[in-house]
């Protein structure tokens, strides 16, 4: 059978040993079946050794633990390998009607089925060998007997994994299943077509979406052919941790200093503390790209998609941080006394500032309109005296204009790269999300 039952795990795992057996029928049958005179457990059990024995191979998982910067999975499973012993037939009736029994592994001949891409190359950190079960084939009419060998095994399968949708990356590994030193014209593997997923412990950043066997007839190294047989473990990772504790916190962050660099500012000390926040900002997300690259494996082969997303939002914070130097540079050209030139004026004052929503101070708009009247007024002045009191309100006003009108262009151009960059964080943001659900569509997991 592909599939064993809860009950013959039990009774696999908690048989007692060999010199625990103490009915008569029980010692007498095990006495018969390992008699040296008989058996030799170092032999290939089959009367004809011109044909191969058959080994099935049904596996269960049930759990994964992930180990990606190492690059390999681990993974604990439950395996059965079942084929027939031809020289370990009896007959019930000779022996109390026992139709089967368990013996330790290590007293009877077992396959050297190897796991080819194990990360770990020894069988006692990989399997856990207990006992076999043996069920008499008399009944059928046939020699032999009917050998289901159970046992835990915990594989750590070497895994090349491709994180370039990190974290909407679609995994797939492989286990590289066959005899180390058997041909096919000694053993001929067989195997379940799925992967028993039942006892399956539900993983929190992984999703099994399949989990197959093919068969394969290998020639590469010898005129003989190889059974091999490949398990191909589809897993897919669930995004939600990172985007929770990763991207959205780096969006926030990033719009809140997108808004810091970008509010109004009246003095330069105000607009000056504007570097300081995006010199901080650039210190964090160095601190989270950190975080993602310690989750990742080591390798030049491809960028993942999440630490393009960090290095668009470093460059973005980068240019934010030297557009608000540039933005403090006109601010302090507000004691120059020196007006912006008349095409920046219109175009900055007349075009872009009702687009983005923006209208001038009062006090800039009184002031227009106060010198725009004077320069209209053409009186005689008689007195040299009221001349210069006039000339002098002139001049002050015109200093103030002039504050005021750099202030209020350095505003316009905050809010200018306040509404450009906040769009480009946010379709930043989109990008990833979409890119990756895009890139591989989300299936059902297996359970």
């Amino acid at each position: 059978d592909c599939s064993y039952t809860s009950e013959a795990n039990v009774e696999a795992a908690n048989a007692t040993d060999f010199s625990s057996i103490t009915s008569v029928p029980h010692r007498r049958l095990t006495d018969y079946l390992l008699d040296p005179t008989r058996y030799n457990k170092r032999i290939r059990p089959a009367r004809n050794h011109s044909k191969p024995t058959e080994v099935h191979i049904a596996m269960s998982l049930y759990q994964i633990i992930q180990s990606e910067r190492e690059q390999y999975v681990k993974m604990n499973m439950w395996m059965i390998q079942s084929w027939v012993d031809e020289l370990l037939g009896w007959d019930p009736k000779k022996f109390g009607g026992i139709k089967s029994i368990i013996l330790p592994h290590d007293s009877l001949w077992i396959p050297d089925t190897y796991l080819y891409n194990s990360v770990v190359m020894s069988h006692d950190e990989n399997e856990r060998y207990m006992n076999i079960k043996l069920t008499t084939l008399h009944d059928n009419g046939k020699a032999g007997a009917q050998i289901s060998f159970l046992y835990p095994a915990i594989y750590s399968v070497s895994c090349r994994l491709n994180v370039l949708y990190f974290p909407y990356d679609l995994q797939n590994c492989t286990l590289v299943i066959g005899s180390w030193t058997h041909d096919s014209l000694s053993l001929d593997y067989t195997a379940d077509p799925r992967v028993n997923m039942q006892p399956f412990i539900d993983n929190g950043e992984w999703d099994v979406e399949d989990f197959t066997t093919t068969r394969h007839v290998k020639y590469q190294c010898c005129d003989i052919p190889w059974i091999i047989l490949r398990a191909h473990l589809v897993i897919r990772r669930k995004p939600l941790y990172y985007l929770i504790n990763l991207v959205i916190p780096t969006s926030i962050i990033t719009l809140v200093a997108i808004t810091g660099f970008f509010t109004p500012g009246s003095t330069d000390e105000e607009r000056s503390e504007k570097i300081n926040l995006g010199i901080t900002t650039l210190l964090a997300m160095s601190i989270l790209m950190l975080i993602v690259s310690d989750a990742m494996p080591t390798t030049s082969d491809f960028v993942p998609l999440i630490v393009w997303f960090y290095l668009a939002i470093m460059i973005i914070i980068s240019i934010a941080t030297l557009i608000t130097t540039v933005i403090l540079k006109i601010h302090k050209r507000r004691v120059t006394n020196k007006l912006p030139a008349q095409i920046y004026r219109r175009f900055m004052f007349g075009c872009i500032a009702p687009c983005v929503n923006l209208s001038a101070p009062p006090l800039l708009t009184a002031l227009w309109n106060e010198l725009d009247a004077f320069s209209k007024l053409n009186v005689k002045l008689y007195s040299l005296n009221i001349f210069i009191i006039t000339n002098s309100l002139h001049e002050m006003r015109r200093r103030r204009q002039c504050a005021l009108e750099w202030e209020y262009f350095a505003t316009i151009l905050d809010r200018i790269f306040l509404i450009i960059f906040s769009l480009i964080v946010i379709a930043a943001t989109a990008a990833l999300m979409l890119v990756g659900w895009m890139a591989h569509p989300r299936q059902a997991p297996l359970s």
